[in-house]
């Protein structure tokens, strides 16, 4: 299995990915980092060096100006999709800020999957984090799932979820770690074939789907 990442900037995410102790058992399965934000990707663009990783930079800020956004984002569309045929690679995993369109959603149907900062469907586009903090919603956390024409509207493939105590003082970090895990367990899943889809709705082959979880949970009083 090949994959490859698109990323816009530092992609904090992915950093922590590739300092994690299991990014060695993966790092043949990385064709290359496409990047489409030249601020702030010092940090991971080292990291891609360091691993011998293929670093892609394609500058959305300068190439098609005079276009519409909606034109950039087929031609960077046109450009990942392009890239990852060169590689053959099999799954994109998505850290970028910009929509995909056109012919990369056809040929890689249920193959691209992003990441978002909310309990999907609630709260899509930017801000899912503060729109839930402001909310005063009980539990927050992220999602993984296949993207397809609408705005995080893709197939749900795995949630993670806490108590918005976490979240105290503003603690990004808190909330966005688990991202790894959930990384991590779809290389585990991608690679085993456990995905179905039926009706729209992803199913993991051998996954407990009946748990029920408490928060807060009781601890024993001294």
């Amino acid at each position: 299995m090949k994959i490859a990442f698109y990323i816009s900037g530092r992609a904090n995410r992915l950093c922590e990915i590739m300092r994690d102790p299991r990014f060695v058992q993966i790092r043949e399965m990385l064709q290359f980092v496409l990047n489409d934000n030249s601020t702030d990707c010092e940090i991971i663009h080292q990291l891609c060096e360091n691993s011998e990783i293929p670093w892609i930079f394609y500058d959305y800020k300068n190439y098609f100006a005079d276009k519409t956004r909606k034109e950039r984002n087929r031609s960077l569309s046109d450009f990942i999709l392009s890239s990852l045929k060169n590689y053959s690679a099999d799954y994109l995993f998505v850290f970028g800020h910009h929509l995909l369109s056109g012919e990369l959603l056809k040929e890689y149907e249920h193959r691209i999957i992003c990441f978002h900062p909310s309990l999907l469907p609630h709260y899509k586009g930017f801000s899912g984090i503060d729109q839930a903090i402001e909310n005063k919603d009980f539990v927050i956390g992220n999602s993984a799932f296949f993207i397809d024409e609408g705005l995080d509207t893709g197939e749900i493939i795995i949630q993670s979820v806490m108590h918005t105590s976490n979240f105290e003082n503003n603690n990004y970090e808190a909330l966005l770690h688990p991202i790894v895990d959930m990384f991590y367990y779809l290389i585990k899943v991608l690679k085993e074939d456990r995905i179905r889809i039926v009706e729209r709705k992803v199913r993991i082959l051998s996954a407990d789907y009946g748990r029920v979880y408490y928060w807060p949970e009781l601890e024993e009083m001294e």
